[in-house]
């Protein structure tokens, strides 16, 4: 007989499972997904129950923990036999199916169970089991043993017991640091609410999380009978998507994808396991009702379960010829707002074994990427100059219909009632917070539909200042033949690529029915002595700049401050007005008010960074809370009290559970700015962390460099709160700190990751 090796591996294996980096809400996610599966058995259809899951935390803050505290995770389920419980314990064992159920019992279990505690409880029961099975796993005890053995109890129900079913999970010896996150309460109920929205609503399971019921998170969208306009027609606001890409082999056994060209799986060598499946991509996509910095993108959902949230992948374009990434989506104005979300469910796409992200090297992925967003880039001009078709793509046609960031109907973008566009606004912020309280009235879009319809009803949407395509000039304005051919020569010569910032139709309140439609590029190479040209074409100016051109080297201006000034003109030239009347230099104040509110930012604008600012700030420091002891004693006492007045009146909390929350540094949404200046000052760490500002501190001690860093912050941080005490003062002085001001945000905005 053959020599052989025994590989069966130490019980120190499942204790090193703890070690693998699950965030604490992905081990709760892999105990619930397995009770989620549970739930849609025959079985458990015939007992007729609404299914549950309730999460208790063992005390109210993470610092009080004890040994013997438990965690528990209890489902009103079907239950487990003694010889179901036995297979689906052992590590790397499970009996689901990937393509339809969501939990990997085995492994998953054991790598969740042992991160969040080193020793856990299962207690298991049929609705015709006369007693209780109740499982220890006790991972430092095994390995003293060096045995896989885990001790079975059979305990008899009591008689108002009988007919009970379902499962417990209970972890104790917990990982302090590991399970704190979980005391985020509000974070942890959004979160699955997230996770699991549409499980929560399609299939009424109810998940109690603490004595919180999480509640269903929607995308806040237009609804699905608004229309833009693409080049191709109308274009849904929502755009539904039900697509068969084909059916493909699949082994069940080994959870791979077989060519369709295959008999047998080549991992198992087994056909009985091998069928063919269907592959097919459900769910929508379509345009949010407001613009944000990060909540924008695509939810990839498995069997209902969200696995990546508001993934942005699908809008860079992978230019073949150089195998570099362009990013296509959000490009035009408001500095990297977005408003394409959607919702994707593609169960046939393999997932990583943390089930936090897709494999993104399967044809599975490439197939799902090239319907939904195409191959070819998404911007017209690029697509015609790569010699790619137009791109019709879900992604595509909302991308040509809802690009321009312009108030009006055809936009769906609310206006401010001088028609110009609502992007961030206070009545803006207001909607969002009531849409997502689930407050009745707020829920669908007519609020926003209103706003919307400030807009001028007189924009002209045939002209479309985004959709890149080379359209000609009309004849009667240029000179003839000779002279037009050699200017059509020379922009042969010369590249250039589409400024879409300052490409787009500019109208003012001060000329009627006057709109001067503006395709701006910005030259690739050589200079100019002017540092632009214009040309003008009836109501269209083409307006080239060469940002090489000492013009813009030697001095301040930018490109915009220049075609402001040659607007200006223009707008006058077409509207045949004496300068008496309307003088240019209160036509550029309009321009720039209405158009390059950054550029020379008023008090206004000023103050909308700075609330964007803070905004962003306080997102940052709720994320690092989990991981951080924020010191509040550095927090001016008055602003502590106007602190705790705000978490009694608003999270209803008593006394001891505001000092529990200002001791975890749950505070942060009520946080003014002099106390993040405070935090910010006491824990710069938290904000060079290359997460908020770009530049990453590497060191923990502090060298002449870092110490550089706080002085230059503390004073942008000085400048505004000057600001926000000095916001309507005159003089020169104050005017010299203005200017002041507005270069520290524009440095601070350069700060950023």
């Amino acid at each position: 007989m053959a020599e052989s090796i025994d590989l069966t591996p130490s019980p120190r294996v499942l204790r090193m499972l703890g070690e693998i980096d699950f965030k604490a809400w992905q081990c709760l996610c892999e105990i619930i997904d397995n009770s989620i599966d549970s739930y849609t058995s025959k079985t458990f259809k015939e007992l007729n129950v609404s299914p549950k899951i309730k999460i208790k935390l063992p005390t109210p803050t993470a610092t009080t923990l004890k040994e013997t505290d438990m965690l528990e995770i209890e489902d009103n389920a079907e239950g487990m036999t003694y010889e179901t419980l036995n297979k689906n314990l052992k590590a790397g064992y499970s009996n689901n199916d990937p393509t339809d159920k969501m939990g990997l019992f085995g492994m998953g279990f054991n790598i969740a169970t042992a991160r969040l505690g080193t020793k856990t409880i299962i207690i298991t029961s049929t609705k015709e089991s006369v007693e209780f099975i109740k499982v220890t796993i006790d991972f430092q005890k095994m390995e003293k043993l060096g045995r896989f053995l885990a001790p079975v109890e059979k305990i008899p129900k009591k008689l108002d017991q009988i007919g009970t079913h379902g499962t417990i999970i209970g972890i104790t010896q917990l990982r302090t640091e590991h399970i704190k996150p979980l005391y985020q309460r509000k974070k942890q109920v959004d979160k699955l609410g997230k996770i699991y929205g549409r499980l929560l609503s399609e299939k009424n399971i109810k998940i109690d999380y603490a004595g919180h019921n999480c509640k269903p998170i929607k995308h806040c969208t237009w609804s699905k009978y608004r229309n833009g306009q693409s080049t191709k027609g109308s274009v849904p606001a929502v755009i539904e998507i039900d697509e068969n890409l084909g059916e493909k082999k699949f082994c069940s056994t080994c959870w791979i994808w077989i060519d369709n060209s295959e008999s047998n799986c080549p991992i198992c060598g087994q056909n009985s396991s091998v069928k063919k499946r269907e592959r097919r991509i459900k769910g929508w996509v379509g345009i949010q009702r407001y613009f944000d910095k990060k909540h924008f993108g695509i939810d990839f959902i498995r069997n209902g379960r969200v696995i990546e949230e508001l993934d942005k992948s699908f809008f860079d374009w992978l230019d073949p010829s150089n195998e570099e990434e362009e990013l296509e989506y959000p490009i035009d104005g408001h500095g990297g707002l977005g408003r394409i979300v959607g919702e994707l469910e593609i169960d046939f796409v393999k997932v990583t074994h943390q089930k936090d992200a897709f494999d993104r090297n399967t044809q599975d992925w490439r197939d799902v990427r090239n319907f939904i967003r195409g191959d070819g880039p998404i911007r017209p001009r690029i697509a015609k100059s790569r010699n790619f078709p137009e791109n019709t793509s879900p992604i595509g046609e909302l991308f040509s219909a809802f690009r321009k960031t312009t108030a009006s109907v055809a936009n769906l973008v609310p206006a401010k009632p001088n028609g110009s566009a609502m992007i961030s606004d206070p009545y803006i912020s207001d909607l969002k917070q009531k849409f997502f309280e689930g407050i009745n009235d707020y829920i669908d879009d007519e609020k926003w539909w209103e706003l919307v319809n400030q807009a001028s009803t007189e924009e002209e949407e045939e002209d479309d200042p985004f959709d890149d395509a080379e359209e000609d000039g009309e004849e009667g304005g240029e000179e003839g033949g000779e002279e037009k051919e050699k200017e059509e020569e020379d922009d042969d010569n010369l590249k250039t690529q589409p400024d879409t910032a300052l490409s787009q139709k500019y109208r003012l309140d001060l000329f009627k029915n006057i709109d001067i439609r503006v395709i701006a590029e910005e030259a690739l190479e050589g200079s100019h002595v002017n540092g632009f040209q214009v040309q003008l074409k009836g109501n269209e100016l083409i307006f080239i700049y060469w940002p090489k051109s000492p013009v813009f080297k030697e001095n301040l201006l930018q490109p915009a401050d220049f075609l402001i000034n040659e607007l200006s003109y223009h707008f006058h030239s077409i509207a045949r007005n004496e300068v008496s009347k309307i003088p240019i230099s209160v036509v550029e104040i309009k321009l720039r008010e209405k158009y390059f509110s950054d550029l020379h930012p008023t008090l206004s604008e000023l103050r909308r960074q700075i609330d964007l600012f803070q905004e962003d700030l306080i997102h940052h420091f709720e994320s690092k809370t989990s991981e951080f002891k924020i010191n509040t004693s550095v927090i001016n006492k008055n602003d502590l009290d106007a602190i705790r007045k705000k978490l009694a009146q608003n999270e209803f909390l008593d006394a001891k559970k505001i000092e529990e929350a200002l001791e975890k540094g749950e505070f942060m949404s009520y946080a003014s700015f002099n106390v993040l200046k405070s935090l910010m000052l006491e824990h710069p760490q938290l904000v060079f962390d290359g997460d908020f500002f770009s530049k990453k501190w590497v060191s923990d001690k502090l060298n002449p460099d870092m110490l550089h860093d706080i002085e230059e912050m503390q004073s942008f941080l000085n400048d505004i709160e000057w600001f926000n005490e000095n916001n309507s003062a005159v003089g020169r002085l104050w005017r010299g700190r203005i200017t002041r001001l507005a270069g520290t945000l524009a440095i601070l905005m350069n700060w950023r990751a």
